[in-house]
């Protein structure tokens, strides 16, 4: 996926309503630590870009706006690392429905978890 896509996103938004945080920092206000934010986007049910996109973007960012002195950067990358990692073991305890009527079956697991989380 191209950065010119990414950039038209989430990571797109950021960078544009940050533009008064550059304003700061082109007047010379010293800046050592970035915080990026978290939650880097995982698939889960439609595909994401690679993380290499998304650092290409941030380095584009990084390289206009700061040049050589860059601050240090921290992010959080949340779903990112562990996402798409487990697997839910479980069984079907009850399949019901409200009324007779209904055309939707409600579907009861037993997960042992706390709303099979």
């Amino acid at each position: 996926m191209p950065t010119d896509t990414v950039l038209s996103g989430g990571l797109g938004t950021l960078l544009r309503r940050a533009d008064h945080l550059f304003d700061i920092i082109h007047r010379g206000v010293g800046l050592e630590v970035l915080n990026l934010g978290g939650g880097l986007a995982t698939h889960f049910r439609a595909p994401v870009p690679p993380l290499a996109v998304y650092a290409e973007a941030i380095e584009v960012a990084l390289a206009r706006e700061f040049g050589g002195s860059r601050p240090r950067l921290l992010t959080e990358p949340g779903r990112y690392l562990v996402g798409d990692a487990g697997l839910l073991s479980t069984e079907i305890v009850l399949i019901s429905k409200k009324s007779a009527h209904e055309r939707e079956r409600w579907v009861y697991l037993g997960a042992g978890l706390y709303n099979g989380l």
